[in-house]
């Protein structure tokens, strides 16, 4: 098949995402509620950690010659921004979801 905007895929995630995005959540953890009390309209960053290897969604908003830029769905109210990431099955690459 070939990539096309707005298509699902499966990304896997890499340890540098997984480690900038559980700081940020930890962080959200500690200030969300004196932030809430001081800066209305504030939005931490939270949702379950995350590991090296978790296979998230992520949706194809970009298709260059042999990648794709995406969005890559967590469990969290936040998301990660991919970019220039090629299929495979590695921890930084997408793959098709498997066909049920």
């Amino acid at each position: 098949m070939t990539p096309t905007i707005g298509r699902i895929v499966h990304y896997r995630i890499t340890k540098e995402e997984a480690n900038k995005m559980n700081a940020r959540r930890e962080e959200g953890l500690l200030n969300a509620e004196k932030m809430r009390r001081t800066r209305p309209g504030f939005q931490a960053h939270i949702g379950n950690f995350i590991e090296a290897g978790d296979i998230v969604p992520m949706i194809i908003v970009r298709v260059w010659t042999d990648s794709v830029n995406g969005h890559a769905l967590l469990d969290g109210n936040d998301s990660l921004w991919v970019l220039t990431v090629k299929e495979g099955v590695d921890p930084g690459e997408w793959s098709w979801p498997p066909k049920m």
